[in-house]
């Protein structure tokens, strides 16, 4: 998590927003999506490097930037996936 630039302050709740999302399964990318965030398309990914299908890291940033433009953080977005959770 920290080579995707998650600060360590954050890792835990990436985590387990993660989980409850995708269950950690990074392949797999046909719809719906089975990516770390669920990214749909996946191929809106590639913008963070070209091996967005097979290389969890490269998700993992992606992850990292939607998560802090749309929620501020992890945390927040762990809150908002425990309301919502069985809704992903």
């Amino acid at each position: 998590m920290t080579s995707a630039g998650i600060a360590s302050d954050q890792q835990a709740a990436a985590y387990q927003t993660i989980k409850l999302s995708s269950d950690w399964q990074y392949e797999g990318l046909d719809y719906p999506s089975i990516n770390l965030c669920r990214a749909n398309p996946p191929a809106k990914m590639q913008s963070y490097g070209t091996d967005f299908r097979t290389n969890p890291v490269t998700q993992l940033k992606w992850c990292n930037g939607y998560v802090t433009a749309r929620y501020g953080n992890w945390t927040a977005a762990l809150s908002y996936a425990q309301k919502y959770a069985g809704q992903f």
